[in-house]
């Protein structure tokens, strides 16, 4: 018998194949197997349970005799006797054309019963190699191994720009390695200029301020800017200092950030038909009762008084120090700050902005401003035909904490969900609770990365909104380890499992071959 078998179909249904394991096969939830011939059969195994050609009665006498010291009651070698059986569902059919091309689909079919079964090796995949020119996001995964001549790269025969206007969901509890992942991503798109990300960064994380980040990419000196309030230490002339005139921000990025009464609304749109781009000049430097005046009496000025106070909260105005905050009233400073932003943006490259300093509601004011000029300057281009020209590349907006903009109806966020795609423009949302963004959005999002996972309802949620069959990988899903993942996309035939390397590995940053040996594909330790 050949030495690479590990099993043989005994068994089962499509979408339940049972496979008794060979001794020693090293079999576990999640490893990838093989069914030679034409076509070929790539397997998964999600369940594995104990088999045996002896009864229950039979089981429990044996199990006493041994403990008790009594002997036991095999006849036959016991490996023989009993076994792992694996259930396995078939999840790609490769056929072989007679000029030795091959074609992979959907399984169809079921294959030949009593065939035998053995794990997958590079030969077997190789056709995953084929897509040079996706993005890079680890290799491919079979159990807890990895095949590390298999490259994942997504998608596989599409554009990556369809797949980015498309959308991409991030999902795991904390410490799995989701920042990790978005660089790892992030740097092999740090050259294309057929994309321009821009980056919200809560954490400060992907820079790399302190240690290897996206700014250690080759060319990221002319391919990546830095949005930051503090530039002290930084050098470059890709770094610039965080200010937003608030005569860029119109009335309706406040929705889904700010909360208002209908009276408060009307309060702000009134004021902002009178004053137009002065219009929040005039709110915080006079007082209520005065732009109840100026207003022609038609909101009062308890409305006016209310739509100061909150918005003054969102923007950080309580602060003497009008530095502290990132919106200048200051017509010189930060006029420029948006556009100039949109306008890298449409060039295709990568724009960082350091939010770690501000509030929750000045974060979400600043990332919807800069998302409503980028909706905007493509819905134009749209119209006067200009958007599918080769040369406008798709704008992707990374976003941590998706479900606090996605939930929202009337947030911009949600409206690129619906609609982005017709406009080349796609978020890459990530998030601990896909269950508290709405079911329309997710099935909006047509690429998801599951990673490590232990509550039931996030897996269920992610089960159910999945682009492929995965309702059998729950029990994957919840044992996932730091740094393992399953792709589930329409750009892909099946669902991908991979292992993604440490960022601080990547080529790109380290040239010395004894810390890079070091590094790779450890991201467990």
């Amino acid at each position: 018998m050949n030495m690479k078998v590990c099993g043989q179909i005994i068994y089962g249904t499509y979408g339940q194949i049972l496979v008794r394991t060979k001794k020693d096969s090293d079999i576990e939830i999640g490893t990838l197997l093989v069914v030679e011939g034409n076509p070929k059969y790539i397997l998964q195994v999600y369940d594995l349970e104990y088999g045996s050609q002896l009864e229950k009665g039979h089981l429990e006498l044996t199990s006493g005799l041994e403990l008790e010291n009594k002997g036991n009651l095999y006849f036959i070698e016991e490996d023989i006797q009993n076994y792992v059986i694996a259930k396995v569902k078939a999840i790609l059919e490769i056929f072989t054309n007679q000029d030795g091309t091959t074609q992979e689909r959907i399984p169809k079919s079921l294959p030949r019963f009593f065939t035998m079964v053995k794990k997958v090796d590079r030969e077997d995949v190789s056709f995953l190699n084929k897509a040079d020119s996706g993005v890079y996001v680890g290799n491919l995964r079979s159990g807890s191994s990895q095949l590390e001549d298999i490259k994942i790269r997504i998608p596989f025969d599409r554009d990556i720009a369809e797949m980015l206007s498309h959308h991409i969901l991030i999902a795991a509890t904390t410490g799995r390695g989701k920042s990790n992942l978005v660089k790892v991503m992030l740097s092999g798109l740090m050259n294309n200029p057929s994309c321009g990300i821009l980056i919200i960064d809560p954490h400060d994380e992907y820079y790399g301020r302190q240690s290897s980040g996206l700014k250690d990419i080759s060319n990221a000196h002319e391919t990546l800017q830095y949005y930051t309030q503090s530039t002290k230490g930084l050098t470059g002339k890709n770094v610039y200092t965080l200010a937003v005139n608030v005569r860029d921000i119109k009335p309706w990025d406040f929705s889904g950030v700010v909360f208002l009464s209908d009276a408060q609304m009307q309060a702000m749109y009134v004021l902002y038909g009178k004053k137009r781009e002065a219009w929040l000049e005039e709110l915080f430097n006079r007082e209520p009762e005065e732009l109840c005046d100026a207003c022609g009496n038609v909101s009062k000025a308890d409305s006016f008084a209310a739509l100061k106070r909150k918005l003054s909260f969102a923007m950080e105005r309580y602060y003497e120090d009008e530095a502290k905050t990132i919106f200048k009233i200051n017509k010189n400073i930060g006029v420029n700050t948006i556009s100039d932003i949109v306008h890298a943006l449409t060039e295709g490259k990568k724009v960082i902005i350091d939010s770690s300093t501000l509030s929750s509601e000045a974060e979400l004011l600043l990332a919807s401003a800069i998302a409503r000029e980028i909706f905007e300057e493509y819905k134009g281009r749209k119209k006067d035909g200009t958007l599918d020209k080769k040369e406008t590349p798709v704008i992707s907006i990374v976003l941590e904490e998706a479900p606090r903009v996605l939930k929202n109806d009337e947030s911009i966020f949600s409206t690129i969900a619906r609609e982005g795609r017709k406009f080349k423009i796609g978020l890459i949302g990530i998030t601990q609770l896909a269950s508290l963004i709405p079911r329309e959005i997710l099935a909006n999002i047509n690429t998801k990365i599951i990673l490590g996972n232990e509550m039931l309802v996030e897996r269920k949620t992610l089960i159910e909104c999945a682009s492929q069959d995965i309702s059998t990988e729950d029990k994957m899903i919840a044992g996932l380890e730091k740094g393992e993942a399953l792709i589930t996309s329409i750009f892909t035939k099946f669902a991908i499992p991979i292992t993604i390397p440490k960022f601080e590995s990547l080529p790109e940053l380290i040239n010395n071959k004894e810390q890079k040996k070091k590094f790779l594909f450890n991201f467990k330790s």
